[in-house]
């Protein structure tokens, strides 16, 4: 059984580790005395320092995260990166080309490949390669592709997805009267 804290609240939720994505996500709305239609779902999992640097796959996963047309990141995407997804890396938010990226800058050091193990929010229930990094709070992204919208594998169990350790679960409520767009990108 796991027992996870969920961000801005006193008491953890309790699930098994075999349990589909489909009942966490009923478990955490549950705790938060909401629906799972109307929130969206994350967890911060613990990463080892060598997550990205070992694994060039996974270096070039992040970049199509935060990119929007697979070319290049802007300040902004990167911005939501250092300030909501992975805290504290002391990275400066910039422009950056995929071709910068996959020449690993210097002042992208800490993210490739940083001194300790790290942690990192990815949207509950979504593959590494689809957990596209969304700003909170949720908000119109108009030009996001459809391959980019992060779709939770709800029948998926959720040691399959999150094999990594969890250290906590963070549940956004979509604002009322949310737009068409917002609820596509957010909860598709």
């Amino acid at each position: 059984m796991k027992t996870i804290p969920v961000s801005g609240t006193i008491q953890p939720v309790s699930f098994y580790e075999d349990d589909t994505i489909d009942t966490v996500r009923q478990v955490v709305a549950l705790h938060v005395n909401s629906h799972p239609d109307r929130l969206f779902l994350e967890v911060k999992a613990t990463f080892p320092k060598e997550y990205y640097a070992t694994n060039p796959l996974h270096w070039t996963n992040l970049f199509l995260r935060l990119s929007m047309d697979g070319r290049r990141i802007t300040q902004d995407r990167l911005k939501v990166y250092l300030t909501q997804t992975r805290v504290g890396t002391g990275v400066t938010e910039r422009d950056v080309t995929r071709e910068e990226w996959e020449d690993h800058p210097e002042d992208l050091r800490p993210l490739f490949d940083p001194s300790t193990d790290f942690e990192e929010w990815r949207v509950l229930g979504v593959d590494e390669v689809h957990s596209f990094v969304l700003p909170l709070p949720p908000r119109d992204i108009p030009n996001l592709p459809a391959a980019s919208r992060p779709i939770p594998q709800t029948q998926s169990l959720y040691e399959t997805l999150h094999p990594y350790e969890v250290t906590e679960l963070r549940a956004t409520p979509l604002p009322s009267g949310a737009s068409p767009t917002v609820i596509l990108n957010y909860l598709s």
